[in-house]
């Protein structure tokens, strides 16, 4: 071609209009010379892609299409392109990322920079980079801090990055571990349990309980601490060998109405065990249970119950629950949404429908015509009402058209019908399945003043099955069953109202399976058969040829339904452990405090003694010591005294709300006028005459000679259950000589029960 268009001027023109064929080839070979030159980018770039260099390949079309700005398609192949790489390299970038290849990563997002400087994911791409190398770097720093123990170093440094990544595995994952460590040490130091676990004896009888915990400490080395409404005449009696320092505290603690509460390494604060001081001293904590299965209601409802918990937030929307408590109703609480918190059990049930039906219908005969007519001819258009003698003559007998019908009919249909559905459903939940149709009904009412309102409502016709399965911890189901089965019969339209004749099978059982077995349930038969025969009277009851004046008609359907119904068990209720079912709640008084218990001693080596009707009086041998000694023969009830000791007596367990009394004795009070003493209590837990917390009791001879005695009405008003004490504040005996004695001060527990 280039040799022909080198020719002269005259030349090109004389051959080409002489052969018109060869000016067309040439037409067509600059047409395809100049289409060559936008096919050959789009393909270059194509064998640029292939061999992994993206960049380039984008490129070559961007340089393309800059030169050729008119070409529509080179510029949709440059776009598209572009975004292929982008997406291609935004990917890659990830998977770097989450390797730890963060520099490789960022290379890769600035060569999508490089393809469009303005394409947001790879600047977002860059950033998050940065963000997770920092985070990485804070977690590796938070791991070497809680190693070294310094665990709110590596606290914070775990907050910095969830408050930039709330979702960050592996620091929730190490937050949590810190947690249970946190808790450990608060709980007890080591150094403590190493004190805790000494064993001791001890042999004490009427010991005042200060003394029991000088010998305490004494022999592991701790360091006690007394409220200041720990009384330090209460006597202990205890004979115990060969048990650690732990047991023997908390039971001492807990006979006498006490609580502890751990300072440090080796120190022991002592308080009285009632809602007051534990207000006190008693830390509380706050937890937070982000729920996946329960439901919030329910599992608020059971914290509520089971551990008396007042303060609880739940929040239905993100499924999560916070509640404030002690930790040991915390740690009770936690157990128990770990045993409710499961997933629900699901079954896949396989349902096979059939139904079978057959239906063979026959007409075979001579239908003849069932009347005879006979009228005026068809000169009268209106027949009269009477007739005239003239118009006798003018009547016809008519017979109608066709007069004779052969009727040679006969119909055999058989038919299946099959629904196979697979229908997943959780426990106790009920699942339905309609195939069919849905039948329009039509239906016109009459207003008043307005016209007529026409309404339309649908009919399901078809097979509807509905089940409700129950999941059985043995493997079985227990699948309660409901199958209709409905057929359109015929529309039937009355009154501009159309109705549909619709036949119904129905079947509702309730039965028990093991997983993977079937069971069948037929017999949902209907057979119907129908004949009639259509006759000409007499002729038609003749034998054999009567048939010629008979016509038969005779229809018999048949159809029966069967189900086949397989359970298989998709995942069934993970029951928690067995130490998970028996959990240690505590007390009524103290939800989820450790069991009260000892180690195991010799036979006959533990005796706890306390005084007869929880009464906080001490014996004779325990009253304050005489001002001097008696003469010989002189007897102790008339040696002068020091103090009375007041033996109070009370129930040892009231309930809410109970009025109760509180019973007064001065042992050794022979022969005194009269006393009063002040009572004391916790006005928040108790109520009685007087001012708020304290109590005057009047003390008066039981007998002529008799020791004094009082009573006092105190009403229990907690609004829990709490351990509280009643207490001889002051008090004083007015004796025959005139003096005034003093009493004593004492105390006994008292526990408020729902």
């Amino acid at each position: 071609m280039r040799l022909l268009l080198a020719f002269p001027f005259e030349i090109q023109r004389m051959r080409f209009e002489c052969n018109p064929a060869i000016r067309t080839a040439a037409l067509f070979c600059l047409l395809w010379l100049s289409s060559c030159q936008s096919v050959s980018p789009v393909r270059q770039s194509h064998d640029q892609w292939d061999q992994g260099h993206l960049e380039e390949a984008v490129t070559t079309l961007r340089e393309a299409s800059a030169r050729d700005p008119g070409n529509k398609s080179l510029k949709a192949a440059y776009q598209g392109l572009r975004e292929r790489a982008l997406a291609q390299l935004t990917i890659a970038a990830e998977h770097m990322r989450d390797a730890g290849q963060y520099e490789q990563a960022r290379d890769l997002l600035r060569t999508a920079l490089r393809l469009d400087p303005d394409y947001p994911g790879a600047r977002d791409g860059i950033a998050e980079i940065d963000a997770v190398e920092r985070q990485a770097t804070l977690l590796e720093a938070a791991q070497k801090r809680i190693e070294a123990g310094d665990l709110s170093g590596g606290e914070t440094q775990l907050r910095a990055i969830l408050a930039q990544n709330p979702t960050h595995p592996a620091a929730r994952r190490l937050l949590q571990q810190l947690r249970e460590k946190q808790v450990a040490r608060e709980e007890a130091p080591a150094s403590l349990k190493a004190m805790l676990n000494v064993p001791v004896t001890l042999d004490l009888r009427d010991t005042p309980i200060r003394n029991v915990f000088d010998a305490l400490s004494h022999t592991a080395g701790l360091n006690f601490v007394f409220d200041r409404d720990v009384h330090a005449d209460a006597k202990v009696t205890i004979f115990i060998r060969n048990s650690s320092i732990e047991d023997v505290l908390r039971l001492v603690l807990t006979t006498n109405g006490l609580a502890r509460k751990v300072l440090n390494d080796n120190t022991v604060l002592v308080y009285p065990n009632n809602a007051a001081k534990a207000r006190e001293y008693e830390d509380l904590v706050v937890r937070t249970f982000y729920l996946v299965n329960a439901d919030t209601k329910q599992v608020q409802a059971l914290l509520k119950s089971m551990t008396h918990t007042k303060e609880i937030y739940a929040d239905e929307k993100l499924n999560m629950i916070t509640i404030r408590d002690t930790a040991d109703a915390v740690r009770l609480a936690e157990r128990l949404v770990e045993t409710v918190d499961v997933a629900d059990a699901e079954v896949m049930l396989e349902v096979e429908v059939m139904e079978v039906s057959r239906s063979r219908a026959q007409q075979l005969g001579l239908q003849f015509p069932g009347q005879v007519s006979r009228g005026i001819g068809a000169a009268a258009a209106t027949p009269p009402a009477t007739l005239t003698t003239s118009q006798l003559g003018h009547t016809v007998t008519s017979l109608p058209n066709p007069l004779l019908v052969a009727n040679l009919f006969l119909q055999d249909q058989d038919s299946n019908l099959l629904a196979n559905p697979r229908i997943r459903v959780k426990n106790h939940e009920k699942a339905k399945v309609l195939i069919g149709e849905k039948l329009p009904i039509i239906t016109s009412t009459a207003v008043a003043n307005t016209g007529v309102s026409t309404s339309v409502s649908y009919v399901d016709v078809g097979l509807k099955l509905e089940v409700e399965p129950q999941i059985y911890l043995d493997d079985e189901v227990g699948i309660k069953v409901n199958l209709e089965v409905t057929s359109n019969l015929g529309a039937v339209t009355q009154a501009g109202v159309t109705a549909y004749d619709v036949g119904t099978r129905t079947a509702t059982t309730a039965l028990r399976l093991h997983d993977g077995e079937t069971q069948v349930l037929a017999g949902l038969i209907n057979d119907s058969d129908q004949a009639t025969v259509t006759r000409v009277p007499g002729l038609g009851d003749l034998p054999v040829v009567g048939h010629l004046f008979s016509n038969d008609n005779s229809n018999r359907d048949k159809s029966e339904i069967v189900l086949l119904i397989t359970p298989r068990i998709i995942r069934n209720v993970v029951t928690p452990d067995y130490d998970a079912l028996l959990l240690p709640a505590g007390t009524e008084a103290d939800i989820g405090a450790h069991t009260l218990s000892i180690g195991r001693t010799p036979p006959h080596s533990l005796a706890i003694s306390a005084q007869p009707g929880a009464t906080a009086a001490v014996t004779e041998s325990n009253r304050a010591p005489l001002v001097g000694a008696a003469p010989a023969g002189q007897t102790p009830g008339n040696a002068p005294r020091s103090a009375f000791s007041a033996s109070l007596q009370a129930p040892p367990a009231v309930k809410i709300g109970e009025v109760f009394e509180a019973k007064v004795q001065i042992p050794g009070s022979e022969g005194a006028l009269s006393g009063s003493l002040t009572l004391g209590y916790e006005a928040d837990v108790l109520e009685g005459e007087g001012s708020s917390g304290r109590l005057i009791v009047p003390l008066l001879p039981s007998s002529t000679r008799g020791p004094l005695q009082g009573t006092a009405s105190l009403g229990a008003t907690a609004n829990s259950a709490v351990q509280t004490t009643l207490r001889i504040i002051d008090g004083s005996v007015a004796m025959p000589d005139g003096t005034q004695v003093p009493i004593a001060a004492g105390s006994v527990p008292l526990s408020i029960q729902r």
